[in-house]
């Protein structure tokens, strides 16, 4: 018995093959329309912790400044760290913020103590802050993790507190 094929049992496998290509166009593409939305959105990420961590960091010294306006404020450097030594006669209080480990460390301690960086308590994570201080100005240099440098200046007004 002879099997007859007509012309439309070819254009079946051309439809399935057809159908299949355009299956496999379309799972490739959303492949890579995926990979291109992780790369956008690491980039975004990581723009906006930079953002987020260095502005939050200069509002948290600038704060601090500006909460011991009345007192006694100055930078001192000890083992390759600036310290921000903010004195509050009132209290008797001095509060140090240092960098340690890539993080922002605050100690508060009484006047008469020394300085010892194995008791503060961690603030934030951050890669480098370096301190200034040149007459009434504190000169913040913040590094990212990006290697992006940021300035930020606080000028010191020592006025009654309000």
């Amino acid at each position: 018995m002879k099997v007859f094929r007509t012309k439309n049992d070819n254009s079946v496998y051309i439809n399935l093959i057809s159908i299949f290509c355009i299956f496999v166009t379309f799972i490739g593409l959303a492949f890579v329309i995926l990979i291109m939305e992780l790369n956008f959105y690491n980039k975004l990420k990581v723009g906006i912790n930079n953002t987020f961590s260095t502005g939050t960091i200069i509002s948290y010294y600038t704060n601090k400044i500006r909460n011991f306006n009345g007192g006694n404020i100055e930078v001192i450097k000890n083992k390759n760290q600036d310290i921000l030594v903010l004195e509050d006669e009132e209290s008797n209080l001095k509060t140090y913020i240092y960098v340690k480990d890539k993080a922002i460390y605050e100690h508060v301690t009484n006047i008469s103590d020394k300085f010892d960086d194995s008791k503060g308590q961690k603030v934030f994570d951050v890669n480098k802050v370096s301190l200034e201080k040149d007459n009434k100005i504190i000169k913040m240099t913040i590094k990212t993790y990006e290697d992006d440098v940021i300035n930020s200046y606080v000028n010191i007004n020592k006025s009654d507190k309000e």
